[in-house]
């Protein structure tokens, strides 16, 4: 999925109204600035475009997801704390997570290569 794809399906998907649960709100425009601003500086360090990227939203996060058979890495944007980088692989336990705050574009890169080094 090429950066422009992701950043419109950030828009469309922290817009859209009718996937709220009751007492949930859209993620402020900051949250998905970050988000956004994030992918258009990760993208260029990227030597692959790699596995396609899920967008979610949750109670005014955005959460962007990579998955390659059992790992996964995820970027989730908060209103009120600091961006998560989390990674680890799905058939393990799930303390085998790990978590990283704040994270640069080149700490993202690196986990995505990691994630499916046959593509990139």
């Amino acid at each position: 999925m090429d950066p422009q794809r992701v950043i419109q399906a950030i828009r469309t998907k922290t817009s859209d109204l009718s996937r709220l649960d009751d007492d949930e709100l859209l993620p402020s425009a900051e949250v998905v600035d970050a988000a956004v601003d994030f992918i258009s500086g990760l993208w260029p360090m990227l030597d692959a475009p790699g596995p396609p990227v899920q967008v979610g939203t949750f109670y005014g996060e955005v959460n962007l997801t990579w998955r390659w058979d059992d790992r996964m890495v995820r970027l989730a944007f908060f209103p009120d704390r600091p961006t998560q980088l989390v990674f680890g692989g799905l058939s393990e336990p799930t303390g085998s997570y790990r978590s990283e705050a704040n994270p640069s574009h080149s700490e993202v890169a690196a986990r995505l290569g990691a994630l499916a080094p046959a593509l990139v």
